[in-house]
Formats: C-alpha cells, structure tokens, sequence
C-alpha cells in the first residue's frame, strides 16, 4: 500500500498571481537604474541614512528581476518608495485591469525579502539581496529560481529541532520539496489518526471528488479525514502555513485528508484548484473577488517499492523507468484503460516519488 496525505490550503477570499511559465533558472535583468535624483551618488542624508540602496526587485514569485539603487525622497514614508519600486518592474502590468479599479488590487503595494517576510522600514533593506513586489490584496508566492535553489527557513519551529529547508523541483508547475517539515513519528501518528476516526462520515472509504460528493471511476483509492481532533495534524497544519508564509486561519484549509492507494489505485490527472465554470453557487475566480485554492501540501505516511508518486503530466522529467513500468502495467489493467495513460504520464513525466515523512509544496 501506498499512503499519501494530501493538505489543501483554501485561500480566502483572493488568490496570488505571478509567472507560472518560466522554464529556466534565474535570468536577472543586468539593467540598474536610480529612482531618484543623485542617489546612486550615495552620500548621507539629512536623517542619517544613506542616500541609496543597490538590490535586485522582481515581481511577485518572478525569477526575473531589476536591479536598482533606490533612496527615501524628502518627506516620503517607505510605503511611498514601494510603491516607486512597483513602477520600476511594472507590477501592474501582473494585474488585470478590472482588479486595480474594482476589487482595489495594487496600491499600497508590499515588499518581501527572500525568506518571505515583509519589509516594512528603509532600515530593513539590505545591499545586494532581492526583494519582491506584492499587490495588495494578494500573497507572497515563492519563487523558483533555479531547479535545487534551497531557502533555509529558520523561524519555524519543527519536531526535530531542524531548519526547513524549501527546495526547487520544478518549475512550472511551481514544486517545492520542504524538508524537515515532519517526522517520521509524525508521519505513523497521522496513519494511526486517520485509521482511528471516530466520525463516520470522515472514516476511510472510496475517495469522491469536487463537492459532488460522488464517486469517480478515474479516482480509486480510499480517503480519511483527520481533523483538528488529532494534536498532530493541527500542529501540521500550522506549520505549514508557516511555510507557505500565510497566517493562520483554519478555514482558509480545506482539512487534512488522507488518501491510502493500494497496489491498483490510482487517481486521474487533474487541478487542485476550481475552474470558474464550476460554479456550485459559488465564485472561484480570484480575479474578480472570488476564492480558490491556493497550494497543495502533500505529506507522505509510507515508503514503497515502486509507484506511488505524484505525477506532473505536463513537466518534463526522468524517463528511466517508464519502460519498466509500461510492462507491469500490462499486467495489471487493460490496455485502453485510463489507468495505462496514467502509468505512462507518472513515468514519463516528472513526477515527485513518496518516501515516508516526505513533503512536496
């Protein structure tokens, strides 16, 4: 048996944007530029700090940036000088143009380091780092950078007393691993939860999918639901929206679900987040006011030998098992079936392999 745990973080009520189609490592603009009058000169000012500031400024989530010298211009707040750093990388060209006048997206634009904080004070800006440009109204979206590109996350806490680790694996779609994210003791603890539920509606049984609640002949493994009742999954929870730099609110996620594929079980390509014409009475378009779901953290509960992976149909990846797995599939499933498509797209495509206490964003 393969188990996977799948953690849905629902974002209300916006979304994030950013280029989610770049394809390569970080290509930085080699243009610098000066914001304001003789401040590449970098002598003091009258309020002792010094006139500028060399670093690099992307847009939200974007490998490519600018690099300019900016300083505080008499009489202007920091918030001012963000909003010039906006102007510079053309961040409202990442909007639409319906969301600045009529959902109030833009102004007073954020500015994030690149562990994910927000910057708030000139004191704050450091020489020679990148920053990155956030529209009001949307979250801070990690970047990519460049495949294996590791930010060490010191400031929350984990088990095991370790740093997280966030690591490139993909990007488009964005895949990060997050090391040291859990334990294996928290891992087995999230197994034992999820085969005890006591709520007979959040016992495992055959996976539904959407909110139809219906069962689906491309999704064939079972699921549980593990809830705030089990200390671990809470304590998961929060910590991942630690990583993903969202503040904690519990119903901005969708629940910790856990999913058990036996040796058959599968589930068919498919987005996390709602198309707007899925409608159910409600609005998923995030551009227009709406809320959708915002990243996906996967925590795998087991190790296997073979399968068991997330696949990522439209990445490139590593062919070199597909042969292999081709022909134990042919004895397994029918040669038309959905699920011959699927082993074939998981093997050769890129696709992220379970290992138990493994964490993929």
């Amino acid at each position: 048996q393969a188990l996977a745990l799948a953690f849905l973080l629902f974002l209300s009520p916006f979304g994030a944007m950013g280029d989610d189609n770049e394809t390569g490592s970080s290509m930085e603009s080699e243009s610098r530029q000066c914001i304001s009058p003789g401040e590449c000169e970098n002598v003091p000012q009258e309020d002792g700090t010094k006139s500028a500031k060399t670093a690099m400024f992307h847009n939200n989530g974007v490998n490519n940036g600018v690099e300019a010298s900016v300083s505080l211009q008499d009489g202007e707040d920091f918030q001012g000088l963000v909003n010039r750093i906006a102007d510079i990388v053309r961040a409202n060209d990442t909007l639409q143009h319906y969301q600045i006048s009529e959902y109030g997206f833009g102004r007073p634009y954020k500015l994030y380091n690149g562990q994910g904080h927000e910057i708030g004070d000139w004191s704050h800006l450091k020489e020679e780092e990148k920053y990155y440009v956030v529209p009001n109204g949307l979250l801070f979206m990690w970047p990519t950078v460049e495949i294996n590109h590791t930010v060490v996350i010191t400031d929350v806490e984990t088990t095991n007393k370790k740093p997280i680790r966030l690591r490139t694996l993909n990007h488009s779609p964005r895949v990060f691993e997050i090391e040291n994210l859990l334990t294996e003791e928290e891992a087995e603890g999230l197994r034992q939860a999820a085969m005890n539920v006591d709520h007979e509606g959040n016992r495992f049984q055959r996976s539904t999918t959407g909110h139809t609640g219906n069962v689906d002949p491309f999704r064939t493994s079972d699921n549980a639901f593990v809830h705030s009742e089990s200390a671990v999954s809470l304590n998961l929870t929060k910590r991942a929206f630690d990583v993903v730099r969202m503040k904690y609110d519990a119903p901005l996620a969708d629940g910790i679900q856990v999913l058990r594929y036996n040796a058959s079980g599968g589930y068919r390509w498919h987005t996390d987040w709602f198309p707007e014409s899925q409608v159910y009475g409600r609005n998923y378009d995030v551009t227009r006011g709406g809320a959708n779901r915002f990243a996906t953290v996967f925590f795998y509960l087991s190790d296997v030998e073979h399968g068991g992976q997330t696949g990522f149909p439209e990445a490139e990846g590593d062919r070199s098992e597909l042969e292999y797995s081709m022909s134990v599939a042919r004895g397994m499933f029918g040669p038309q079936s959905w699920e011959m498509e699927a082993v074939e797209k998981c093997f050769g495509k890129f696709s992220v392999k379970p290992a138990m206490a493994r964490a993929i964003l």
